[in-house]
């Protein structure tokens, strides 16, 4: 799960694990709330089922007991994309820049479709199989490759502001701070 600042296109907030659910979502909402250090006003995201939840998004029947959902008690406005429309959801392509630039780097890479795999799978690659170890790293690892691979794209030019880095431009837009309950999260 990964939450993009929309204007410069910066990796604000990210969760690792192997099943998207409410718990993730979380996770990396609230990290990336710590990142741009204030909390967003909108949250534009895909419409699966983890993040169009009660949980989110309260439910009738609890709004007159006072219980309602994470988004209002924080303030965000969830904003959801269309269904079926990939062109919809911006956050596709900051995923396919990010396997382009960052996922082929990792020992574990084996490829994204089958032309596009690495030499160590392919036939008569003698040089590539003896060498591949198939290491697989640590989350600790990658994340704090992750973090490396965010200073690279803070780097990089803006397409949405001329003449600037990603950034320059997010830390124009960057909040005085939020405090990180219990536990340093990830920013």
């Amino acid at each position: 799960i990964a939450y993009q600042d929309w204007k410069s296109g910066c990796l604000v907030g990210y969760e690792i694990m192997f099943d998207a659910d409410t718990q993730a979502v979380c996770s990396a909402l609230r990290n990336a709330i710590i990142y741009l250090g204030k909390v967003p006003e909108f949250a534009y995201q895909d419409n699966g089922k983890e993040f169009k939840n009660k949980f989110f998004n309260g439910h009738p029947d609890f709004e007159e007991t006072g219980m309602s959902g994470l988004f209002a008690r924080i303030g965000v406005k969830a904003v959801y994309a269309q269904p079926y429309n990939a062109q919809a959801k911006i956050i596709e392509r900051f995923f396919k820049e990010f396997g382009d630039t960052f996922e082929r780097l990792m020992p574990s890479f084996s490829g994204s479709s089958i032309e596009d795999r690495p030499a160590q799978f392919m036939r008569n690659e003698k040089f590539h199989k003896k060498n591949y170890t198939g290491e697989v790293p640590m989350v600790q690892d990658l994340m704090a490759a992750i973090e490396k691979w965010r200073e690279f794209q803070r780097s990089q030019p803006c397409a949405n502001v001329p003449g600037k880095t990603i950034g320059q431009v997010f830390d124009s837009g960057r909040g005085s701070g939020r405090p990180a309950a219990r536990g340093s999260g990830r920013g």
